[in-house]
This record gives C-alpha cells, structure tokens and sequence, in this order.
C-alpha cells in the first residue's frame, strides 16, 4: 500500500501502478485517499504492522487527522476486529463527538480508550450484546489520567 501511494506520489498513473502491482485502479485510488496526509507515524504503524490497512481505513474515517495518532495506538493496545470498529464509532456517535470541535479532543480520546478497554475485555457475546453492555456501564464522568494516577 505504500508502495502503491509513492508511485502515485512520484507522478506514476493510476493505471500503470494498478498493472504492476496486481490491483484494480480503484484500490489504487482507494489506497491513495486513505493514506493521503497520513502522517509519520501513521506511516510507521502500517509499516511496522501495529496497524493493518482495513483498521487504518476505519480510523481514517471516523477520527480526524490530528486524532489518528492516538487512535491508532488505542486500538493498537485492544485487540478490536476492524466490523467491531465501526459499530463502535456509530454507537458512540463519533461523528457527532468530532463536531463539539478541538477543545473536547482530550474528552474525546478518554471516551475511545475506555469504550476500548471495554470492549476489548472478557466479555462474550455478539458486537450488539458487548456494545449494550458498554453503554450501561457508560460512567458518567470519565477522569483524566492524571487525576486517575492521583486517586489510586
């Protein structure tokens, strides 16, 4: 995939990088949204396998670009398959979260690291029962992590 988004880079068409590599022309284009203005370490997380591509389309998709970073390391450190992924940022209303604007980022980040943390946990079930559960354990203030250090 990065391979397919340097070619394009590198001025190369569409069709030719789709014939060398094996892919139709729409997974080339496909690939180079999803990977344009991703950052360093974005990059590095395809790379180094933190991240696959299917994941990374999700978090493409839902988090903003300043964003990405942390969701990637959160769904890095919980084990979330790529359908659950998205049921989860429906259900929390991400799209919604995102428009209180940059000022509610750390809140936003909190709530994505505990609905992991939940979700990633021992509990059984289909992507809706879990998700159900989540919600009706949804505490009602959740602390920053400094203060949560303290407390303890």
């Amino acid at each position: 995939a990065l391979l397919i988004a340097h070619a394009r880079q590198q001025g190369e068409e569409t069709a030719e990088v789709a014939k060398r590599f094996g892919v139709s022309a729409v997974t080339v284009r496909r690939l180079e949204i999803q990977l344009d203005g991703a950052s360093a370490k974005e990059v590095a997380a395809l790379r180094s396998g933190d991240v696959n591509l299917a994941k990374h389309a999700v978090i493409a998709r839902w988090v903003k670009p300043k964003e990405r970073v942390e969701a990637i390391a959160l769904f890095t450190e919980h084990p979330i398959k790529t359908n659950d992924m998205t049921a989860l940022f429906e259900a929390l209303g991400w799209d919604g979260l995102n428009n209180l604007g940059p000022q509610h980022k750390a809140a936003r980040i909190r709530l994505l690291r505990w609905a992991c943390a939940e979700l990633s946990g021992p509990t059984r079930g289909t992507v809706m029962e879990r998700l159900n559960a989540l919600a009706v354990n949804l505490p009602l203030r959740l602390e920053s992590e400094q203060v949560a250090k303290v407390a303890r």
